[in-house]
């Protein structure tokens, strides 16, 4: 891996697995640099990527500041990536995105913010609007708002929360040591269940702060 030193106060650490998305992966990390909010630093973990997409992150670390670039050398699964992007997750909050999608400027401002004024609140997810060829005529995708209560209760009719808007309290995951399990398709509706059992908290702001790529 390639370590970049930072010096700002970072407070978010941004984890993202990424595989074989060479053709989007600069638009998505561009969405990150251009934040209002700017206390973050990237772990970025190529999954094996049998496309040029580790080379672009490789590129990409050495122009931009507060990267950690990770690479297995055989694809994994996403489970495993996120679990080795959590070891380096030694900042206050930890925000999820793909390779794909693109981060609405204030996002990690909006979150940050909700965080810091509920520190009751252990995962804090938004709404997100759908893109590419794939995507729907209208484009928002929503789930719940609000702080979100008897949250086991909800998951029993499924999963609320969209995956790559999560921001996630740290020392909540390290207190319960919980990380992504096995499940394939699943890794994070068997999380989240998991961080409900513990005891965590679910908030979602609904204002769509992610731009979530839908292809074929």
């Amino acid at each position: 891996y390639t370590l970049i030193i930072y010096m700002e106060d970072i407070r978010i650490s941004v984890l993202m697995g990424i595989y074989n998305c060479s053709s989007t992966l600069v638009e998505a990390l561009d969405s990150l640099y251009t934040q209002t909010y700017k206390g973050f630093k990237v772990i970025l973990c190529d999954d094996g990527s049998t496309d040029n997409t580790y080379e672009i992150a490789l590129e990409y670390s050495r122009t931009h500041r507060n990267i950690v670039l990770l690479k297995n050398e055989r694809n994994l699964g996403l489970n495993l990536t996120l679990n080795k992007c959590l070891e380096y997750a030694d900042t206050e909050y930890c925000a999820r995105m793909d390779g794909d999608d693109i981060m609405h400027i204030d996002r990690l401002k909006i979150q940050y913010a909700i965080m810091q004024e509920y520190p009751d609140v252990t995962v804090c997810g938004t709404w997100m609007n759908s893109i590419g060829t794939y995507s729907q005529t209208n484009g928002l995708l929503s789930t719940l708002s609000g702080l979100v209560e008897q949250p086991l209760l909800k998951f029993t009719k499924g999963n609320f929360l969209f995956h790559p808007t999560t921001m996630i309290r740290m020392d909540f995951l390290k207190k319960n040591a919980l990380k992504y399990e096995n499940c394939p398709y699943a890794e994070d509706f068997k999380f989240w269940v998991e961080i409900a059992k513990s005891g965590g908290r679910f908030y979602i702001d609904s204002q769509p702060l992610l731009y979530y790529r839908i292809s074929d």
